[in-house]
């Protein structure tokens, strides 16, 4: 009885480590800012935040490139929910990005 219930706890802790790993890991950073520039086939947009520092980002969703196409243009405040990977910053939703302006 008492190798089931060492055997459950240890289950238990694994899986638990488990999801905090998947929670730190998708962790996402908001900025705000002016779109300045996008480019449809490299897939990526620059956004001008506050201090006059641009951010660069890779667009990987279609619907979210699909945005800076129909609704979304260059001199737009922006807010982006975005990860940071590998030396870059991934937008990879279309809900990561949103217009800035109220009612939006």
């Amino acid at each position: 009885m008492k190798a089931t219930w060492r055997s459950s706890l240890v289950a238990v802790f694994l899986l638990c480590a488990q999801c905090i790993g998947v929670a730190v890991a998708d962790d996402k950073i908001l900025v705000k800012g002016k779109i300045t520039e996008y480019s449809a086939d490299k897939k990526t947009l620059v956004v001008a935040v506050d201090g006059g520092k641009s951010i660069t980002f890779v667009v990987q969703d279609s619907k979210a490139m699909g945005l800076l196409d129909d609704q979304l243009f260059v001199g737009d405040e922006v807010k982006i929910h975005y990860l940071a990977k590998d030396g870059k910053n991934l937008i990879n939703d279309a809900g990561d990005l949103k217009s800035a302006r109220p009612g939006c």
